[in-house]
């Protein structure tokens, strides 16, 4: 069942939170994956350019987290997981390599949350580490071949 909304606009991500709420009754998972980012150098970004980086990148996520946690503290469960598009892993490559991970392992990740014990609530982790800790393969997004994560 889709659930549109603007993630530029704060009152239309409320909605779709209500939306999804009357659909479906309280929320229990959080997947914050939508992004934006210009494919230029960047030196060249604009103001604008920033802001709707920022706005996709950033606040969206934060407003969603927000409109969500009071279910999922009520219930004393519930995840957050923040997938960042390919716009902002580029960016991000560009400037600092080392702070990114490969999309398959954030992929793996999620799942890897999804499915695990109680005992990593909370917890906030680079996803690498956590993959190794739990013993977990990283694998193509079609999960036909390993990826080599080291590097």
């Amino acid at each position: 069942m889709p659930i549109y909304c603007d993630v530029f606009d704060p009152d239309s991500c409320a909605a779709a939170v209500a939306r999804c709420r009357e659909a479906l009754g309280p929320i229990d998972i959080l997947v914050n994956n939508a992004a934006a980012g210009p494919y230029r150098p960047f030196e060249r970004l604009s103001m604008r350019d920033f802001e709707v980086t920022f706005t996709a990148n950033v606040r969206a996520p934060l407003v969603f987290a927000q409109l969500v946690a009071p279910d999922m503290r009520a219930r004393r469960r519930g995840w957050m997981v923040n997938v960042p598009g390919v716009e902002a892993l580029g960016a991000t490559r560009w400037i600092e390599p080392s702070m990114t991970e490969p999309i398959e392992a954030i992929a793996e990740v999620a799942l890897a949350l999804a499915t695990c014990d109680a005992s990593l609530t909370g917890r906030v982790t680079y996803g690498l580490p956590l993959l190794r800790e739990l013993a977990r393969e990283i694998r193509t997004l079609d999960g036909q071949s390993l990826v080599d994560a080291e590097r």
